[in-house]
């Protein structure tokens, strides 16, 4: 499994820009380093970046990326900068990451894939997903305008701020999100978020162990903007609240509705509440919905 050590900063380390209208690819066992933390300002330090050219906008890309390491980077996986700038499609057909992890990353996502408002229907599913020690100034996984996506086993640890942003995709399936020792600061108002008009989605596991809430106001564990989104077996424990903040654990707004199934406990006791943090209030707010047994 070599590892690929970057010394200059803002650089990519593989650049894939297509030529023809079709490519399929793999990549596995792979570490990205670099000599020392980038910056926030570093937004070209990317372990691997798409670039589609000018000529060629709109190839369509099937590919897989399993086993791949990132330490220290600005991004792991990206659409580089340049092309969100120009609004270039990111036409992928399918796409499956496997076992991806990120390392003590000071800025900037791991992931960062979508079309980002410019056409085409990527699909991407996302499995065994790691992240140790991530950054507050962008969310650690974003997702933007694909046909759909899935994962399972998706664990966020030691990260501050909002972890992932799945925005204005069609159809969200994930399996078993666990977020540990988080802490949600600064202005950071959710550890994770899913947004978009008529999207649907499930989310079938959903912990938060150990979350810190050191900012003011009010924070959100999971935020569900204009969406529908079915949440089975919550679990949170272990919040600290500190300054003036207060946890809610579920968020539906302009429009959106959470249906909740399975269990949902918070504490060892499966209470509603305790201290601050609560499943959401009022628990029957409008948009929130409790399924159990066949009944609502």
């Amino acid at each position: 499994m070599p590892t690929l050590i970057m010394a200059t900063d803002n650089t990519e380390q593989i650049v894939f820009a297509p030529t023809t209208t079709r490519y399929g690819f793999k990549l596995d066992r792979l570490t990205f380093a670099w000599s020392r933390d980038q910056s926030f300002a570093n937004k070209n330090a990317i372990g691997f970046a798409f670039k589609p050219t000018q000529s060629i906008p709109n190839g369509v890309y099937d590919f897989e990326f399993s086993r791949l390491v990132g330490i220290n980077g600005y991004r792991l996986i990206s659409i580089h900068p340049d092309v969100i700038s120009a609004g270039f499609n990111f036409p992928t057909w399918g796409a499956k990451l496997d076992q991806i992890t990120s390392y003590r990353k000071m800025s900037g996502a791991a992931i960062a894939l979508g079309n980002f408002g410019n056409g085409g229907a990527p699909r991407i599913l996302i499995d065994n997903f790691y992240a140790q020690s991530e950054s507050v100034l962008e969310d650690v996984i974003i997702l933007s305008q694909m046909t759909s996506v899935g994962g399972r086993n998706w664990e966020f640890n030691l990260g501050r701020g909002r972890q992932f942003l799945i925005a204005s995709c069609r159809e969200i399936h994930l399996e078993n999100v666990r977020f540990e020792h988080c802490r949600l600061i600064f202005n950071q108002d959710s550890l994770c978020s899913i947004s978009g008009r008529n999207a649907t989605g499930a989310i079938l596991g959903f912990e938060i162990q150990s979350l810190s809430v050191e900012t003011t106001g009010q924070v959100y564990g999971f935020d569900c903007f204009g969406s529908s989104v079915r949440i089975d077996d919550v679990f949170v424990d272990s919040v600290v609240e500190t300054s003036s903040g207060s946890l809610r654990v579920l968020r539906p707004r302009e429009g959106g509705n959470i249906e909740l199934g399975g269990k949902f406990q918070i504490g060892a006791a499966g209470l509603r509440s305790i201290g601050r943090t609560k499943l959401v209030e009022p628990l029957d707010a409008k948009g929130v919905r409790r399924v159990q047994a066949g009944r609502t």
